[in-house]
């Protein structure tokens, strides 16, 4: 009898089963998508492998949340099913903050981690690190070392709305191991040497000294500026009708 009792239990959940994922009623109708910017929906059920009209009960959550996992802008992904005829999906898109060159170009994101390497068709206006090896970059619970330490410092100063640098105006960030971090900023790629210390103090510094620049009827632009020593600036100044032997530090 228990047996007996097994096997009919085993073919009414079958048969409810089949029943279930038959009826027109569980068919996807609506998909709501959450948290992308940059993808598009086709691309993210692609991924998923998720089709409008497809019965909800015969998605595998786990799988389909791997899948979106593994595209490179996708830095989390969860999924839930609504029924009758819902699903949610809802992603965290990586945002990009800078390009890095090791042996290739990557991209990395806010928290500093490489999550793609740098397609055709990655035309961001981003800044662009160079001198950083793979040994520098960061790993969780791991101490940074101070070129990626400042590196990424210069980047947070760069995400202020009243930031006399913002990043996109960066358009090169180098990495000198004695030296420290310079800049190559704004259309005319003005040279600015920061070094590694100080570099919220630097900033402030930078931003007086191009006011006051900006305000004397013979600026014409600075080819270069060391705020390296926090004890004076050494600038190199365009002059109007100057040739180059005459542009000279101040």
């Amino acid at each position: 009898m228990g047996g007996g009792l097994i096997l009919t239990m085993s073919a009414a959940f079958l048969f409810s089963y089949d029943l279930i994922t038959q009826l027109d009623l569980f068919k996807a109708h609506k998909i709501e998508i959450r948290g992308a910017y940059r993808l598009s929906e086709e691309d993210i059920c692609n991924q998923a492998n998720i089709n409008r009209g497809m019965n909800i009960f015969l998605i595998n959550l786990s799988y389909a949340r791997k899948r979106l996992l593994a595209h490179p802008w996708i830095a989390a992904a969860e999924i839930r099913l609504r029924p009758p005829s819902g699903i949610l999906i809802q992603i965290r898109e990586h945002s990009p903050l800078a390009f890095i060159e090791l042996d290739k170009t990557y991209i990395i994101n806010d928290q500093g981690e490489i999550f793609k390497e740098k397609g055709k068709l990655d035309r961001f206006q981003l800044p662009t690190i160079r001198g950083l090896s793979f040994s520098d970059l960061y790993i969780p619970d791991q101490p940074q070392t101070a070129p990626f330490r400042a590196v990424m410092e210069v980047l947070s100063l760069g995400k202020h709305l009243d930031s006399i640098l913002p990043n996109r105006t960066i358009q090169e960030i180098h990495v000198d191991r004695e030296i420290g971090l310079t800049l190559l900023a704004f259309k005319n790629k003005i040279s600015i040497r920061l070094g590694y210390s100080n570099l919220s103090e630097k900033y402030d510094r930078l931003k007086h000294v191009l006011s006051h620049l900006r305000k004397r009827t013979d600026y014409n632009g600075i080819h270069f500026i060391d705020l390296n020593d926090t004890k004076r600036i050494v600038m190199r100044p365009i002059r109007a009708g100057a040739s180059g032997d005459e542009n000279k530090e101040v």
